[in-house]
């Protein structure tokens, strides 16, 4: 059991610090972080985030409920392929919310500009 939970980690572990590392570091030279962090302390973009969010789960669950599930319980493939967009884009939709106001402006509160490392 610990040797599955422990292989499975590894490769996640080493993804998660090349995706991340490289899109920390294409934020940084680019002045996106900057931005970011700006932004996140600004709050322009959080009430229409939010209400594009909510518009987004509103819609979808008017559209489950009006289209009807086939008599013998399953969904076809158009309804299966819209669940799907509205799933991915609420949780891009979210996880954009969380990440610039809440996690980079947490995380580096005093950012203005340059590498993070000395």
């Amino acid at each position: 059991m610990i040797k599955k939970s422990i292989a499975s980690m590894i490769p996640m572990l080493i993804m998660h610090v090349l995706c991340c590392g490289t899109m920390l570091y294409f934020l940084m030279t680019s002045g996106y972080l900057l931005f970011i962090r700006q932004e996140g302390e600004k709050k322009v973009w959080l009430i229409p985030i939010l209400v594009f969010s909510t518009g987004l789960i509103i819609m979808s669950n008017m559209y489950a409920k009006k289209t009807c599930i086939h008599g013998d319980g399953e969904r076809t493939f158009s309804q299966n392929i819209f669940r799907f967009v509205m799933i991915c884009l609420v949780s891009l939709m979210l996880s954009i919310l969380f990440m610039v106001y809440l996690f980079i402006p947490w995380w580096i509160p005093n950012y203005t500009g340059g590498f993070l490392l000395p």
